[in-house]
């Protein structure tokens, strides 16, 4: 279970179209963890946390449907320690004032 998790990352994309730009993400992120751990020779449990970071790799694409706002939508993937590696795709918006 996540406790909470953090994240750095920069795009660099091209925008081949007006209002159209697709990128690659590329980051470092990490996630602390309540893990339970059961000794299957016992049947013996315990709780411990830990903390998975790893790097972030990704790729994304923004339109911008007016002047100031824009959809846009994103596919994360982060290794962290092999036993871990969570995936995300993120749907948001994007509004400048």
């Amino acid at each position: 279970q996540a406790r909470f998790n953090w994240s750095g990352t920069a795009r660099l994309g091209l925008a081949p179209l007006p209002g159209f730009a697709a990128y690659g993400i590329a980051g470092y992120g990490g996630e602390q963890v309540d893990i339970t751990v059961t000794d299957l020779a016992t049947g013996a449990t315990f709780d411990a946390d830990d903390s998975m970071d790893g790097i972030i790799y990704g790729l994304g694409a923004r339109y911008m449907v007016g002047r100031d706002i824009g959809i846009r939508a994103e596919y994360r993937h982060r290794e962290a320690s092999g036993a871990y590696d969570p995936e995300q795709f993120m749907i948001g918006a994007t509004v400048g004032f």
